[in-house]
């Protein structure tokens, strides 16, 4: 019988020790069927008691350059993997060691660029999907890592390699020493103005009051499906870390 599966509350509490957020929130363009629209998402849970854990997952995408032929997900397809070397043995959920969540709601999220920069400007738009759902899971001492995947990021992005052939992959790390994920606040505005100081406070909060230290630091983001495998099953751990341009990375993000 295997260990992973919803609406069975025999099994025991598991605690989780933090989330990591592969997080990126990169805005650009779209032309070609299958290629990039993903710009930005999040993976996150929370503990309900009596070992019941909700899963919630964002994703956002270019709703101005993105096509109606690459739909959001439905259902948005979460792999579970434990959290050793051993990750494919992970207990199974159904036959593919997977969560299905079907998709809660999508929003289009415009913002007025003339009440920010008073200049002309290219209008973005914003399109966000939600997937919310309640699983059980059992303790296990290696913990599990819970990743979605999808392809593929915005085609005229200028500061990684071929972006229209690089996915994302969110991951959420469920350990056995804590028991809810960091829960971040609002996304960052969609437009900042050329030449102007900008701030943004993109800190989480701890939703258990437990005291945990919350601990910040920029990273490489993982690359995720590819052109020619868009979505479905996330591939077994490790991850490889996307390409930066030339000029590019953590320490120079955007360039000159």
């Amino acid at each position: 019988m295997p260990y992973w599966y919803k609406n069975n509350p025999s099994f025991g509490r598991i605690i989780v020790l933090r989330t990591i957020l592969a997080l990126t929130i990169i805005l650009s363009a779209f032309t070609d069927i299958l290629a990039s629209h993903i710009v930005g998402g999040q993976l996150t849970y929370r503990y309900l008691g009596n070992n019941r854990y909700e899963i919630k997952l964002v994703v956002r995408r270019d709703c101005i350059h993105g096509s109606d032929t690459v739909p959001f997900d439905n259902p948005a397809i979460i792999g579970v993997f434990y959290n050793d070397e051993d990750k494919e043995k992970a207990f199974r959920v159904g036959n593919d060691g997977t969560f299905r969540f079907q998709r809660m709601n999508d929003d289009t999220l415009f913002e007025r660029i003339d009440t920010i920069c008073p200049s002309g400007y290219t209008p973005v738009c914003v399109h966000q999907s939600t997937y919310i759902d309640t699983v059980f899971i059992p303790f296990d001492e290696r913990g599990y890592l819970l990743v979605y995947q999808r392809c593929c990021r915005n085609k005229t992005l200028d500061n990684i390699e071929q972006p229209a052939q690089t996915g994302m992959t969110l991951i959420a790390n469920v350990t056995p020493l804590a028991n809810n994920s960091p829960q971040f606040g609002d996304f960052p505005p969609i437009y900042t103005c050329l030449g102007a100081p900008f701030t943004f406070g993109h800190a989480a909060t701890d939703p258990d009051g437990s005291g945990d230290s919350l601990v910040y630091s920029l990273y490489t983001p993982y690359q995720g499906k590819t052109f020619d495998d868009p979505a479905g099953r996330p591939d077994t751990p490790p991850y490889t870390q996307l390409l930066w341009k030339t000029g590019n990375g953590l320490g120079n993000l955007n360039g000159s």
